[in-house]
């Protein structure tokens, strides 16, 4: 029986004719992702792109591979990799190392309480680079994060509260 629906990041959704992602998954989700950073930091000078991804899950070191393929075209200089563990109380040497490469944007791939420790080590270095997340991973905690000023997050599917698009507009007549 077909299964609507998906988490957005396992690649399997397009395996078969009877999924049916409600957005896009996998490969897709993080083109998205690295795709939307771009028109948003790019026009501001920034291009030196690093990535901190988990070493948890197989979409972080899947994402490694995304980044690498599409950052060039979409503008981005791709200088720096790493992972580390969400369990990590702090990220001191991944922030000096993206410093030292000369990282301005660093996209990280992981769950929404990690996020915040990587933003505490880098600034304890002086290290400031615009963050950028995937809108899954967004929380509104972060929002009073000064760690996390700037940071920037793309979404595959709009927020909840967003009005004003044929879409949204039709999604907040049905909720109704």
């Amino acid at each position: 029986s077909p299964v609507i629906g998906s988490e957005t990041g396992s690649p399997w959704f397009y395996d078969s004719p009877m999924f049916f992602p409600q957005a896009s998954s996998g490969d897709m989700f993080v083109y998205g992702a690295i795709a939307s950073a771009a028109e948003q930091v790019i026009p501001a000078g920034r291009k030196t792109l690093g990535s901190l991804v988990c070493v948890e899950a197989q979409q972080c070191a899947d994402s490694e591979r995304v980044f690498k393929k599409w950052s060039k075209n979409l503008g981005f200089n791709y200088v720096y990799q790493a992972r580390a563990s969400l369990a990590q109380p702090d990220f001191t040497a991944e922030c000096l190392n993206a410093r030292n490469a000369g990282v301005d944007v660093l996209i990280t791939f992981f769950d929404p309480n990690t996020v915040p420790r990587v933003g505490a080590s880098c600034a304890r270095q002086s290290y400031r680079p615009t963050y950028v997340i995937v809108g899954s991973v967004q929380a509104d905690f972060q929002k009073n994060d000064p760690n996390l000023d700037g940071t920037v997050a793309g979404s595959n599917v709009f927020a909840y509260f967003q009005t004003g698009t044929p879409a949204t507009d039709e999604y907040h007549q049905a909720m109704k």
